[in-house]
């Protein structure tokens, strides 16, 4: 399933562009593994392109009687190890694109804000996205343009803005990669993006952050940011001994 949702992100990054496509152990006198090639051509969802593999997936799903408003609940169970974990983290990514993570279903809740017209926000961090629901419970929408959302705070009121504190990759495959957090995103009540701050990857540098994890604002728009650096370091760097004092809290003044 994993190769054939996005089989090239799966060799690029686990293998470094040096593993080989398969989907069964071939007996002699193949002896290899995976399918020959004009075999794998002929499977749902081989193509070259991502987004027409998708749309083949959704089909399937769609077939088997589920959809956007009927998601299959999916349970990845790995090992602890990066070998095993980083997988399944993009696995994970991938079958959320074709109706595999549930609305109204979790993955970490993080935080949670009310606002003045009785909404309810939850940051559900390991499914990157911030959930909305009404004052009964029901899931009205979602935010997914946000990398592993913990932090969320907004000054209470009607259709208020949010400020959202995003961590970083925690798998070692990612863990560089640009534009992912750690960061403090600020959406409007609908999840557009306003503005962001926070010089990706993870630093102790003025203007960057090891994991924004808290935040809260006062009345002159001022915003603090809590960051969990302690626990965070060995994830971002393994091989560095932890510093006996890491910054755990920013303040950054409104200006304007």
């Amino acid at each position: 399933m994993s190769l054939s949702l996005d089989r090239k992100s799966f060799i690029d990054i686990l293998t470094e562009g040096q593993g080989d496509i398969g989907g069964v152990m071939q007996p002699p006198p193949s002896g290899l593994w995976g399918m020959p090639q004009d075999l794998l051509r002929t499977v749902p969802g081989y193509d070259p392109d991502v987004r027409k593999r998708r749309d083949d997936a959704r089909a399937l799903m769609q077939k088997a009687g589920y959809g956007p408003d009927k998601r299959l609940a999916v349970t990845v169970s790995t090992r602890n190890l990066a070998p095993y974990r980083d997988p399944a983290v993009i696995l994970i990514d991938q079958l959320k694109e074709i109706y595999g993570t549930g609305e109204g279903e979790f993955n970490i809740v993080h935080n949670i804000c009310c606002d003045a017209d009785g909404w309810v926000y939850v940051a559900d961090r390991e499914n990157h996205r911030v959930q909305v629901f009404d004052g009964n419970g029901k899931f009205q929408s979602q935010w997914q343009n946000l990398h592993r959302p913990c932090g969320l705070c907004m000054p209470y009121g009607h259709q208020p803005i949010f400020y959202v504190g995003e961590v970083g990759p925690a798998a070692a495959v990612s863990r560089d990669i640009p534009n992912l957090g750690p960061r403090v995103s600020i959406v409007d009540h609908q999840g557009k993006l306003i503005g962001r701050f926070g010089e990706t990857p993870a630093g102790i540098e003025l203007g960057k952050f090891l994991a924004p994890h808290g935040l809260a604002v006062d009345s002159r728009g001022d915003v603090y940011v809590g960051e969990v650096s302690w626990t965070a370091w060995p994830q971002i760097y393994p091989d560095t001994p932890r510093p006996d004092h890491i910054r755990s809290l920013q303040k950054f003044e409104k200006v304007g």
